[in-house]
């Protein structure tokens, strides 16, 4: 199976398993298209995809500080975090190489906002890896048939 075909699949999957994990749970389980991403930018280049999670934990945990020691809620939230995920992904992307992808570097943001703005971190990360998880192991299995 072509690689372009298993990326589209994976991006199908993932929208369908948000579907379910949403009308089921009620949780955004990170985000639609973002999660999908991450896995396919980690089938790629797994160092690539370790780099967005560890970003994606550091912009969780600004989330946190600016939601509340600066009282930011909302969409003024967002834009705080996802400005602060700029500045923290393109220059670790340049660091360690990847300096051609730094058009995904708000995606570990809309990841970090979507697990904050649930309040239920443990359940909502849990379901957010689950879903990686599924895809990445597909996309796997896919590419290696």
């Amino acid at each position: 199976m072509s690689i372009e075909v298993v990326y589209a699949l994976l991006v199908i999957v993932g929208l369908i398993l948000e579907w379910v994990i949403y009308s089921v749970e009620g949780d955004r389980s990170g985000g639609i298209v973002t999660i999908p991403l991450i896995a396919v930018y980690t089938l790629l280049y797994p160092s690539f995809g370790l780099l967005l999670w560890f970003i994606v934990s550091v912009c969780y945990i600004a989330a946190e500080i600016m939601y509340r020691g600066f009282l930011l809620y909302g969409r003024r939230l967002f834009l705080a975090v996802v400005a602060f995920c700029i500045v923290v992904t393109i220059p670790s992307m340049f660091l360690l190489g990847f300096e051609r992808f730094f058009v995904i570097s708000i995606v570990p943001g809309i990841v970090a906002y979507n697990i904050h703005y649930e309040r239920r971190f443990s359940r909502t990360f849990m379901l957010t890896l689950a879903k990686y998880l599924t895809l990445l192991g597909l996309g796997y299995l896919l590419l290696n048939l």
